[in-house]
């Protein structure tokens, strides 16, 4: 058995039980109705091959990143119980249950059963672990292996047990741990030469031949390995590099971006310090090492992101999570006397709270936007009929199909990739009443409000924004008013100036939350189409140097208002760029136009800067809602 008969005392034993229900009421509220993501629908796509080997070629060595180990599973799994998302879902969020135990039990050979019972209940309410336990990706696999990894490489280094089941089992768990994801592969083998600076002459044989295990079963892997290393990109194509605002980003989620829960957090762990020699001496060696172990994949992962290309994400630092734990919980005195009972509990309801109130986990689970979008043009369907409802949904053709299996519904979506030229052009000759558009990006939706320019309904998704909308005017909802709405002239303009200031201004004191956007739009004549000129829109920090530059050129792409007149358009949502509301007064926002190439054929008639708040939802999976 994993806990070798463990006898426990009945207090620790009735908490242990309480922490594991609350953490899977925690994990199954909503569950059941939660919508696949953008990473779980191209998961399922790729398991629809009749033979495992054409899974493994085309599925994983041509579109996956990660290794084989999760797609593997789910194409065995999904042969038996469908590809639902209940069904694809419920190994995952069985998985992150049973890694509340696990934690307890890597933490009582490491320090105590108390220390334990904390561990166990940080594991159980946070929205870090919880998250990913109802997602059907890696990550949560790999959080459970990587503590089966870590419950027999303590029994090993901690309680001097090299029997042959922990041996073995170290072996086969760490191999499970480098199937699942290159990070946890990472934390294993991290875990493992550390395991080497404990050795002695007697043990050394043993813990050898367990590395050894894992390395024997990871051989069939090898091949695919080099084939990502050598012929895949990374991701840095849209993952962008990490600065040192990652860093303290990653800290604040770990307690929901709360300073109430942070300090709650804190003195719970201090409350319940031991504070004598003995247990000093017993557990800093222990401390360091969880710091370290924890330490070193961040840092490798952040100055690799750095340095060669961005990989690095909250998801995969939750394989390390574990260590960051247990150095967390080093303090904690064995006694579970009421104090360190009522600490415990303290920081289980300041967590659930937060969950709740600060970080809406259960109204943002689902907010993934595939599947409302398609049911937003069923429904619009239905309402108006087919041939009065024109539908852009940027999904993949294979999400198309997949809810089209799942609602029995044949869906005709006319996007067809990022064109605004060619959007121009389709919308134009559109003769459809209504429009419902899905994940358009800013210029997108600027070309759709020319042609639909009345909005009929809203609603925000992670990622992005739907749109119901429609050529006449009817009665609309009700959208967010502008914070700050202003139009210039420039009928007036003197071509001979190169610069124009349209706006010079603290970022305050067009709004206080960093969830907003501006659109700054320039209407205009223009008799030669070789000439250039542009709008920009900059962001200065508070030293005054350029944070960030968006600039729109009327020779790259325009829209037609007129058959004289066009327009241009510079879109920016700045949760983009500024994570922290509590810092926008160190920036300043500056717009202007600029006569690139000192021409008079191009004629600004007027400009309209306008910021309205914007979607809070659109990464919220791992940033702050206010």
């Amino acid at each position: 058995m994993l806990f070798d008969k463990e006898k426990y005392s009945r207090p620790h034993a009735i908490a242990l039980l309480v922490i594991v229900v609350l953490g899977a009421v925690l994990r199954l509220v909503g569950f059941f109705d939660c919508p696949f993501t953008h990473d779980e629908l191209s998961a399922v796509r790729r398991l629809q091959f009749d033979s495992f080997m054409d899974m493994i070629r085309d599925g994983v060595m041509l579109f996956e990143g990660h290794p084989a180990g999760v797609q593997s599973f789910l194409w065995f799994w999904s042969k038996i119980f469908g590809t639902s998302e209940i069904a694809i879902r419920l190994p995952f969020v069985l998985m992150g249950i049973a890694c509340i135990p696990l934690m307890y039990l890597v933490t009582k050979i490491w320090f105590n059963r108390t220390a334990g019972i904390f561990a166990a209940s940080i594991i159980a309410v946070s929205q870090y672990t919880i998250y990913y336990s109802i997602l059907a990706r890696p990550y949560i696999f790999g959080l459970f292996f990587v503590l089966l990894t870590l419950v027999y490489w303590s029994r090993m280094i901690y309680e001097k047990d090299y029997s042959w089941k922990n041996v073995i089992l170290f072996g086969v768990f760490a191999s499970c741990s480098a199937y699942t994801h290159q990070f946890s592969m990472m934390v294993a083998f991290i875990i493992g030469i550390a395991g080497l600076l404990f050795q002695s002459r007697k043990s050394i044989v043993r813990y050898l031949l367990a590395a050894l295990v894992a390395i024997v079963l990871y051989v069939p892997h090898i091949p695919i390995t080099i084939y990502q290393l050598t012929e895949l990109k990374g991701v840095g194509g849209w993952l962008g590099t990490p600065t040192f605002d990652f860093v303290t980003q990653y800290f604040r989620y770990l307690t929901h971006f709360s300073y109430i829960v942070l300090i709650l957090a804190v003195l719970c762990i201090i409350i319940s310090g031991e504070y004598t020699r003995e247990h000093f001496s017993a557990t800093y060696k222990k401390f360091i090492t969880a710091i370290l172990l924890f330490a070193i994949p961040f840092a490798a992962g952040y100055w690799y992101s750095v340095l060669v290309d961005p990989v690095l994400q909250q998801s995969c630092l939750i394989f390390s999570f574990p260590f960051l734990v247990l150095a967390a919980c080093s303090l904690v005195g064995e006694n579970f006397n009421p104090l360190r009972m009522v600490s415990v509990a303290v920081y289980c309801v300041a967590m659930v709270m937060s969950l709740i109130f600060v970080r809406e986990h259960y109204t943002m689970i689902d907010k993934w936007i595939f599947e409302p979008g398609v049911k937003t043009l069923i429904d619009c369907e239905e309402k108006y009929g087919k041939e009065n409802v024109c539908g852009l949904l940027n999904f993949s053709d294979k999400f198309i199909e997949y809810y089209e299996n799942k609602f029995g519904k044949k869906i005709e979506n006319k996007y067809a990739g990022y064109d605004p030229s060619a959007l121009c052009r389709l919308l134009e000759n559109e003769n459809a009443e209504y429009l419902v558009a899905a994940k358009l990006d800013d210029f997108e939706m600027y070309v759709a409000r020319r042609y639909y320019p009345y909005v009929l309904d809203y609603s925000e998704y992670i990622g992005a924004e739907i749109y119901v909308l429609s050529k006449t005017e009817q009665p609309e909802c009700e959208m967010p008013k502008p914070l700050f709405d202003r139009t210039y002239d420039l009928t007036g303009y003197n071509v001979d100036n190169e610069w124009m200031t349209l706006l010079d201004t603290p970022f305050v004191a067009l709004s206080d939350s960093r969830f907003v956007r501006m659109d700054v739009e320039m209407t205009y004549m223009q008799r030669d189409t070789a000439d250039d000129f542009l709008i920009a829109l900059q962001a200065f920090d508070a030293n005054g140097e350029s944070y960030d530059w968006r600039e729109s050129r009327v020779k790259n792409f325009s829209v037609p208002v007129n058959d004289s007149v066009r327009s241009i358009l510079i879109p920016m949502r700045y949760e983009l760029i500024f994570k922290d509301s509590r810092k926008l007064s160190d920036y300043s926002i500056k717009s202007f136009l600029w006569n690139i190439d000192h021409v008079k054929s191009v004629r600004p008639l007027n400009a309209r800067i306008r910021v309205t708040p914007d979607n809070k939802y659109i990464y919220s999976t791992g940033e702050e809602l206010e």
